[in-house]
C-alpha cells in the first residue's frame, strides 16, 4: 500500500519541480519541444514508480534523477544515427585524401571535401577544438570533456549540434556549386 502523502502526487504540487526539470531538460537539449515532451516522460515514469518515492526524502532530487536517466535515453538515441553521418563524413575525407586518383570525374566528392573544408574554418575554435578531438583523434566524449574541461552531456550536445550545422553548410554548399 502507499502511504505517501497524495498531495505531493497533483499537478499544482509537481509545478514547480515541472518547471526545474524543463529548464534542466533545455539546457542539456536545446530544444523547447524535447525538452518539454522529456519533461512530461519524466513525470509519467515518477508518478507511475511513486510506490518507489521514499516520504521524508528529497522529491525534487529523485525527480532530477530520473529526468537524468531519460536525458541519457535520449542522447543515446540521439547519437545512434547522427555519429554515422560524422562517420561517414570521415571516411569520406579520409577516402579522398588516400584515393585521389580514384575519384570520380564529375568531382563530386572533390567538391563535398572542400565544402567540409570551408564549413569548419567558418567554426569558432572551439568548435573546431572539439571536433578535432571527436573524430580526429576518435576520443569518447567522456574523455573530450575532460580536456575541455566541459561535462559529457555538454559535449555530446555540442557535437550533435556541430554535426547538423556542418551538414547543412555542406548541403547548401553543394546546392550553389
Amino acid at each position: 500500500m502507499n502511504s505517501e502523502p497524495t498531495d505531493i502526487w497533483t499537478q499544482e504540487a509537481l509545478e514547480t519541480h515541472r518547471r526545474g526539470l524543463l529548464r534542466q531538460m533545455l539546457a542539456a537539449t536545446g530544444n523547447l519541444a524535447t525538452a518539454e515532451d522529456l519533461t512530461q516522460d519524466t513525470l509519467v515514469v515518477a508518478y507511475n514508480n511513486r510506490h518507489k518515492f521514499m516520504p521524508g526524502t528529497n522529491l525534487g532530487g529523485w525527480l532530477r534523477g530520473i529526468a537524468r536517466n531519460m536525458l541519457k535515453r535520449h542522447f543515446e538515441k540521439q547519437a545512434r544515427e547522427p555519429v554515422l553521418i560524422g562517420e561517414a563524413l570521415d571516411i569520406l575525407e579520409q577516402t579522398a585524401a588516400e584515393n585521389e586518383d580514384r575519384m570520380t570525374d564529375d568531382g563530386w566528392h572533390e567538391h563535398r571535401l572542400s565544402a567540409l573544408a570551408k564549413c569548419r574554418a567558418e567554426l569558432g575554435e572551439k568548435a573546431r577544438q572539439l571536433l578535432a578531438l571527436r573524430y580526429g583523434k576518435r576520443l569518447g566524449a567522456r574523455e573530450v570533456a575532460r580536456r575541455l574541461r566541459l561535462t559529457v552531456t555538454s559535449v555530446n550536445v555540442q557535437t550533435f549540434r556541430l554535426r547538423a550545422v556542418l551538414m547543412a553548410c555542406i548541403e547548401k554548399r553543394m546546392a550553389l556549386s
